[in-house]
């Protein structure tokens, strides 16, 4: 009876070996998983900034060509404003004063004695 409690007690201590070495192994399984979706976490992290900074990259060059295209369209407008100005006030001035050589300038010279 003794050396039956001694060969189950050798299979118990050979089973809780192999338990241990599978439990390492699991363990160095789980590690490595762990490991390579940490790896492809920050990967796709470094994607999406990538991503976002170009977004924002092509967001700023549509802003500055809006703005720049929005600038023009003013600009362009001022200007007509203003030759449709030139022309009012050259019309009244035809239509006001009498033509001749030096005429207006006769007027400015007598308003400003």
């Amino acid at each position: 009876q003794g050396d039956f409690k001694i060969a189950q007690l050798s299979s118990e201590v050979a089973r809780l070996k192999d338990n241990r070495i599978q439990l390492h192994q699991k363990m160095a399984r789980d590690q490595r998983g762990y490991r390579e979706k940490q790896g492809q976490l920050q990967k796709e992290i470094q994607g999406l900034r990538r991503n976002e900074m170009q977004g924002k990259k092509t967001i700023r060059e549509l802003e500055m060509r809006l703005n720049a295209s929005a600038r023009a369209e003013h600009v362009s407008k001022r200007r007509a404003q203003i030759a449709a100005e030139r022309q009012k006030t050259e019309k009244e001035n035809d239509a006001g004063t009498p033509s001749g050589p030096g005429s207006g300038k006769k007027k400015a010279a007598v308003g400003g004695d």
